[in-house]
C-alpha cells in the first residue's frame, strides 16, 4: 500500500486505523441523515442521540474524533518524512491540527498558549459534535463575552477529512489505498 520504506509498517497501521474511524463515523452519520430535526427551509437544528457501544451517540462520537485527530497527526508527521513534497500539511489540515492541539491532545484548558482566550480554553473541554455539510462536525461551536469569542479555525468533520486525506496521498507519493 505504502512504498517500501522503513516507514511503511507504522503508515499502513495508522492508515487502517483512520479507515476504520472513518468507517464507524460513516455509518453514524447515514443513520443521523435519517433523523435530522429541520426547518421547513431544511436547515438542521437538532441531532438525535442514540446509544452506541454502552454510551450516549454523541460521546462516542467525540471520542472518534479524538482518536482521528491524534491518528491522523502521527500520520501525516510520518508521511511527510517518507514523502518530502507532502511538508505542507500542516498547511492542508490546519483546522484539523489545530483542534487536535487545543482539544484532544492536550486541552486549552489544562494547557493554555498565549493564543488561548477563556473562551477557547472553555470551550476545549466542552465540545459536542455538530452538523455541517451532510457531516458530523467538531469546532463549531463558539463561546463568546466580553473581550473575545472562542477559536473559529478548527471546524472540520472526519468523513471529509478522510477523503481529503486520500487525495491528498494519492497526490503526494505513488500509492493507491485500499
Amino acid at each position: 500500500m505504502f512504498q517500501n520504506s522503513k516507514e511503511k509498517y507504522y503508515l499502513e497501521c495508522l492508515w487502517h486505523g483512520l479507515e476504520f474511524i472513518y468507517q464507524q463515523v460513516k455509518m453514524l452519520e447515514q443513520r443521523q441523515r435519517q433523523q435530522l430535526s429541520k426547518t421547513p427551509s431544511g436547515q438542521v437544528y437538532g441531532l438525535i442521540s442514540h446509544e452506541t457501544c454502552g454510551m450516549p451517540e454523541h460521546h462516542m462520537v467525540i471520542n472518534y474524533f479524538v482518536w482521528y485527530a491524534c491518528s491522523l497527526f502521527a500520520f501525516l508527521q510520518l508521511f511527510s518524512r517518507s514523502n518530502p513534497s507532502a511538508n505542507d500539511w500542516k498547511t492542508v489540515f490546519h483546522n484539523e491540527v489545530t483542534w487536535r492541539n487545543k482539544v484532544a491532545a492536550h486541552t486549552a484548558y489544562v494547557y493554555p498558549h498565549s493564543d488561548d482566550n477563556k473562551y477557547t480554553q472553555e470551550i476545549s473541554i466542552f465540545m459536542s459534535p455538530g452538523w455541517k455539510d451532510d457531516a458530523y462536525i467538531v469546532g463549531g461551536d463558539v463561546e463568546c463575552g466580553p473581550g473575545g469569542a472562542s477559536r473559529t479555525d478548527w471546524i472540520w468533520s472526519v468523513t471529509k477529512t478522510h477523503e481529503r486525506l486520500a487525495t491528498y496521498i494519492s497526490q503526494k507519493a505513488d500509492t493507491r489505498l485500499t
